[in-house]
């Protein structure tokens, strides 16, 4: 199973720096599918041959961790869906020019 995350943090400029702790595990915040970018919302992330409930347990250790790191419990998550990742629809990633 492919698990595909949605979680919302206390902080969100923290965001940036959970999905930093999660990306050595495996996750993504992008797929790329027949030659094609999706980029997910910056709340997202997924994870190829992992069961859900351990891309559940991964994302609150990560939180854990930053927190324990950092020496404070200033991350908290306070919503958090995970769900298979097929089927899926999305639309592509429009860069713009420069």
């Amino acid at each position: 199973m492919n698990p595909f995350i949605v979680f919302e943090i206390n902080d969100p400029t923290q965001i940036e720096a959970v999905k930093g702790a999660l990306s050595p595990l495996g996750y993504y915040s992008a797929w790329v599918s027949n030659g094609v970018r999706y980029e997910f919302p910056s709340n997202c992330v997924w994870k190829v041959n992992s069961e859900l409930q351990s891309a559940l347990t991964d994302l609150q250790n990560a939180i854990g961790i930053l927190n324990q790191t950092r020496g404070d419990n200033l991350i908290r998550l306070l919503k958090c869906v995970v769900l298979s990742n097929t089927p899926w629809v999305a639309l592509p990633t429009v860069t713009t020019p420069a």
